[in-house]
């Protein structure tokens, strides 16, 4: 296999990998792969390393084994119920023209003391905690 192609493919797979899961025209529009039948023909080549679905009449890819260890990949997808919510996400993600520190499932948690809860048990003091995972995170202008 060409240098060429080897990069082009793992790149495809580092793509799919940073969205969990990936229709074929996210791919198409994030690796300006030109015509729809063109981005078939390249996803294609990725058959020996994605899993495939569908969703709503379109292809949906996914790492598998062999996928995760050619980019050295630890995260694992399962096909599952959020199919529809990670795919949503990419679209935002897309919306937002591919943002450089996009994060999914960010974690924002803000602890407050409560004053009329001055109980302490063992050294450790009882505090009101704030947590919210937020869909998606990232910085803009």
């Amino acid at each position: 296999m060409t240098s060429f192609k080897q990069a082009r493919i793992e790149s495809l797979l580092m793509t799919i990998d940073q969205l969990s899961l990936a229709k074929i025209r996210h791919l198409q529009q994030i690796h300006d792969l030109k015509s729809y039948s063109n981005a078939c023909r390249v996803v294609k080549q990725l058959s020996p390393y994605v899993h495939e679905t569908t969703h709503d009449k379109e292809k949906v890819l996914y790492l598998n084994k062999e996928g995760r260890q050619l980019i050295g990949s630890t995260k694992e997808v399962k096909r599952n119920m959020t199919i529809e919510h990670i795919l949503l996400c990419n679209e935002a993600y897309l919306y937002f023209n591919c943002p450089i520190d996009w994060k999914t499932e960010y974690v924002v948690e803000v602890k407050e003391r409560v004053p009329s809860l001055d109980i302490q048990f063992k050294g450790l003091s009882l505090s009101d905690k704030k947590k919210v995972v937020a869909d998606a995170s990232f910085s803009r202008n």
